[in-house]
């Protein structure tokens, strides 16, 4: 489905709940590399949740959509100017 389908409120959710597994998949990731085990898989996909996370976000690099998701669920003007 494309992003340009979703409500607004759809779209926040699926950025929020990117975010979280992103932070998770850190987390994770943080981890192996501390036991030296294989962590292949997990960065493979922290680099497809980065693809996602910019086209709901049409491009905003990955460290500024959490302040965006923040303030455009109590602002949604914030969202829109950018579009």
């Amino acid at each position: 489905m494309a992003n340009e389908e979703l409500s607004y409120m759809e779209r926040m959710e699926k950025l929020y709940v990117l975010k979280e597994t992103q932070q998770l998949l850190l987390q994770k990731l943080g981890e192996l590399k501390e036991n030296n085990e294989p962590h292949d898989s997990v960065e493979d996909d922290l680099r497809k949740i980065e693809q996602e996370i910019d086209l709901y976000t049409g491009g905003i690099p990955a460290e500024e959509a959490q302040g965006l998701i923040n303030e455009s669920l109590i602002n949604p003007a914030t969202l829109m100017e950018g579009e």
